[in-house]
């Protein structure tokens, strides 16, 4: 490297990030590599975090991911596009776009244009380059739907040998620009599809598999907090506030109120007057589903962020894949142990939050400790959450209750009892039941039966499924009431007799004879997401 750039630095021009890197790296003088640095600071800390993390993905020299529109050379021909535009119905995943690679037939530079459209017609971004051969097309956009791509240019490279049912359109406007809403015309005359590669920068992806790994680290789970703006020193921490807590979480992205995250601080900058922060926060399960979110931070020397600018505070959604899944939305009800009791505080451990982990589910939990179908504890019961809750808002409803009401010696009655008449176990679950398919019909509703408790009986008897209660049934005897009125309806229910709590394991797992220890946690989440999903799974839109 020369260092013979002899010229003053201007700090009142507008110079680009790529202009300022080569300026530190080529100035001749250390006065102004210094000025350079200032002034590049200082447009670190002005610019919009949507530029910022543009600039960081742009300038990203690694893990490039590159989809084709064609694996492997079928044999090409050469389109005449005659300059008019052409869009074609093969559809690429949203993401960093960094640039898309078309090929063209000529000798001589000629003008082509691609423009990024989502399933609903909006043009969400058009570049144009001149060029010849193959030519790159830079986009260095964050493109936030699925999209598919139309050209305009002289002519390109394209194959008719795929049978792959791409459909083209020619049908439109003038031109296009961002922001208009393009309706296509497809035509199936005859099959050809463009030879094009878009690459992406899968910075989002190493940030994922960043976070998801830390999700393991202890030291993480162990710094708790429930505001982000605590988190202002370098490392992990574990933000989360269960849902219906009286607390609620502070400065979290997409204003969640309730919700867990893993959280990495990275510094970037640090003198006697402050340091930059990078604050990367992901999620599984929130009220707005999972994702990654960034964010700067400036720290003031007396440890508190300097909230003077507001701009730079704003959490940047990377990354949210919940809005490629349908039919996702799942409200989970139970006793204490979907609480995850006696660790509530560690929301990742409940089973039902494992489950919306593995399954991709939007989870809401509706859990109440010592609640059961019929048993009411501090007011609420299967039957009072019933009650009060939209089912039109999910599309599965998962409930787990029944151990607390064989614990407490409810009734247990019989197959065909209607609750308020019949006040029994029978009666409330055929209660609940069609309480929540007169909400929603097309809801899909499972039972999850009790797991085993060792605090009644002996391993010989089968512990609690072999013992009766005071009212004379076994914990089993409750199993088959929500069995045999699951099948009076066609409803989907979960036998649990026979899983990981079995009498030989029963008492390594539960921490006091009724509730999971951690690793039973763990142990009863993968068994359960196995189990439910077999029987459903969310749409992938």
């Amino acid at each position: 490297m020369v260092y013979r750039d002899e010229t003053e630095f201007d700090s009142s021009k507008d110079w680009t990030v790529d202009e300022l890197r080569q300026f530190i790296l080529e100035k001749k003088y250390g006065k102004d590599v210094r000025s350079v640095i200032a002034y590049a600071l200082a447009k670190v800390y002005s610019a919009p975090i949507g530029d910022m993390m543009d600039l960081i993905n742009q300038n990203s020299p690694y893990n490039e991911k590159t989809l084709k529109s064609i694996d492997k050379d079928p044999g090409y021909s050469y389109n005449s596009g005659n300059s008019n535009w052409w869009a074609f119905e093969k559809y690429y995943s949203k993401g960093f776009v960094k640039k898309i690679r078309i090929t063209l037939t000529t000798a001589s530079d000629m003008s082509v244009k691609v423009a990024l459209i989502n399933k609903a017609g909006k043009v969400l971004s058009v570049q144009q380059i001149t060029g010849n051969g193959t030519v790159e097309i830079p986009i260095n956009e964050m493109i936030k739907d699925n999209f598919y791509l139309a050209i305009k240019a002289p002519n390109f490279k394209y194959t008719t040998n795929l049978k792959n049912d791409v459909r083209y359109s020619t049908t439109f406007p003038n031109d296009l620009k961002i922001g208009d809403t393009y309706t296509p015309i497809w035509k199936t005359d005859s099959v050809f599809t463009p030879v094009v590669e878009v690459v992406y920068t899968e910075l989002s992806s190493v940030l994922y598999n960043l976070v998801d790994k830390s999700q393991n680290y202890l030291d993480i789970q162990q710094n708790k907090i429930t505001n982000f703006d605590d988190a202002i020193n370098p490392g992990g921490y574990w933000v989360s506030v269960d849902n219906g807590s009286d607390a609620v979480l502070g400065n979290a992205p997409e204003n969640s109120e309730w919700g867990y995250y893993a959280v990495i601080n990275i510094p970037f900058y640090e003198d006697f007057k402050m340091k930059f922060m990078v604050q990367i926060a992901t999620t599984y399960v929130s009220d707005k589903g999972r994702g990654i979110y960034l964010r700067y931070l400036v720290v003031k020397p007396d440890g508190t962020i300097d909230k003077s600018n507001q701009t730079i505070r704003q959490w940047l959604p990377l990354l949210n894949n919940d809005a490629t899944f349908e039919k996702n939305r799942v409200f989970i009800a139970g006793d204490s142990i979907t609480a995850g009791h006696p660790y509530e505080s560690e929301t990742n451990i409940a089973w039902a939050n494992q489950v919306g982990r593995h399954l991709n589910l939007n989870v809401t939990r509706g859990a109440n400790n010592g609640s059961g179908y019929l048993f009411v504890n501090a007011g609420k019961s299967a039957i009072t959450i019933v009650d009060s809750t939209d089912f039109t808002n999910y599309d599965i409803a998962i409930l787990a209750f029944g151990t607390n009401d064989y614990g407490n010696n409810m009734a247990l009655g019989k197959l065909g009892d209607n609750y308020p008449t019949n006040q029994t176990l029978y009666g409330a679950i055929d209660y609940v039941i069609n309480k929540i398919y007169s909400s929603n019909p097309e809801i899909t509703l499972i039972l999850s039966t009790p797991i085993n408790r060792s605090d009644h009986g002996t391993k010989d008897n089968g512990f609690g499924y072999g013992t009766t209660n005071d009212k004379g049934y076994t914990l089993s005897d409750v199993v088959d009431a929500e069995i045999e009125v699951a099948k009076k309806y066609g409803v989907i229910c979960l036998d649990n007799r026979q899983s990981p709590f079995n009498v030989f394991s029963l008492n390594s797992l539960l921490v006091d004879k009724l509730h999971p220890t951690r690793d039973g946690y763990k142990v009863l989440g993968s068994y359960l997401s196995a189990r439910i999903g077999a029987y459903i799974k969310p749409y992938k839109a």
